[in-house]
């Protein structure tokens, strides 16, 4: 949210990315006034404000905030606030490529193996980026996406139940945007 003296009251957005990077201030709604709702020296506005990732499409977030606007007569001494929502997409070009010769450097871990109630993933990234991981059964069929969203570089440990899967072989995949780079064999007892 922002407001000033020179400046009507509205909301912006600032992308910020690992190692302290911080876009300029993109405005997503700038109000056409100030707001005037309470009597008195103090003005209360934006409380119903938020973000919210939209976790099938990793780098997108669906936003709303409050700005300032004359009421719908149009009468300069109604000044109200209004909301606004918005869809943002990361404007993170790096995480759009992938560069093919360092995913060679990816490993792929799973234990205990066979597996009885839980498991562990643990992976190795050269670079950060957005991915998911996902379980398939042995014939090719996705049966559950256990993660979908920005993958750090380094080590990673993912551990989750498998008491709802029934015995048998299954496949651990790691996805990059969007292409496998890698895979592992499971067996449920």
């Amino acid at each position: 949210m922002h407001s000033s003296k020179t400046v009507y009251s509205g909301y912006s957005s600032i992308f910020y990315k690992e190692s302290y990077y911080y876009s300029p201030r993109q405005t997503i709604k700038q109000g056409n006034s100030y707001v005037n709702l309470i009597s008195g020296t103090y003005e209360r506005w934006g409380d119903y404000s938020g973000i919210q990732r939209k976790y099938n499409e990793p780098g997108v977030i669906w936003m709303n905030g409050s700005f300032g606007k004359m009421d719908s007569s149009g009468i300069v001494s109604e000044r109200v606030n209004g909301t606004w929502i918005a869809s943002l997409s990361s404007p993170d070009t790096a995480l759009s490529f992938i560069e093919q010769n360092s995913l060679e450097q990816t490993f792929l871990s799973a234990y205990p193996n066979p597996v009885l109630n839980y498991i562990n993933i643990e992976f190795e990234m050269p670079f950060t980026s957005l991915g998911s991981i996902e379980l398939y059964n042995q014939n090719g069929q996705l049966v559950k996406t256990l993660y979908q969203d920005k993958i750090k570089a380094g080590r990673n440990l993912l551990t989750f139940s498998n008491f709802h899967l029934e015995r048998g072989i299954y496949f651990v995949k790691i996805n990059v945007q969007g292409q496998s780079i890698i895979a592992k064999r499971i067996v449920k007892q």
